[in-house]
């Protein structure tokens, strides 16, 4: 069960993470979009004429940076990146690298060269959800 301080400092985490792979989608488009939770995706090959082809889509798992979320003396809490966070005389608390990871899937064709990527990400808990053989990208 996640801490209240630790809900809000996932929610920063997301917001940013889901918004650098927007940046990337844009920058570099993928020719298929993909759910960040499959890791085979069937497209009509144009190598081989149109057949089915699978692809393999390896999990892309990057860990959150570490997060300090302030207390006010309402109770609402506020989250900063810590290279962004200046410190005030008031309650903090630090939720540590890792803590949380943005998961996405990407991968290309072997035949066609064609690439699909996430469109969305899904943050999980790095207590209960490692990355998959160490696919960490920082």
């Amino acid at each position: 069960m996640l801490e209240p301080e630790e809900k809000c400092a996932g929610r920063l985490f997301r917001e940013r993470a889901s918004k650098a792979l927007d940046e990337t989608n844009v920058q570099d488009p993928p020719d298929f979009a993909v759910p960040p939770v499959i890791g085979i995706y069937r497209h009509a090959c144009n190598a081989k004429d149109g057949v089915s082809s699978a692809m393999e889509l390896k999990e892309v798992w990057t860990p959150s940076p570490r997060i300090v979320v302030e207390r006010a003396d309402d109770g609402t809490l506020t989250a900063f990146l810590y290279a962004e966070w200046t410190p005030k005389d008031i309650d903090t608390w630090t939720v540590p690298d890792g803590r949380f990871g943005f998961v996405i899937r990407e991968g290309r064709c072997r035949f066609c060269g064609k690439k699909a990527r996430s469109r969305f990400g899904r943050v999980v808990d790095a207590y209960d959800r490692p990355p998959l053989d160490g696919r960490v990208i920082t």
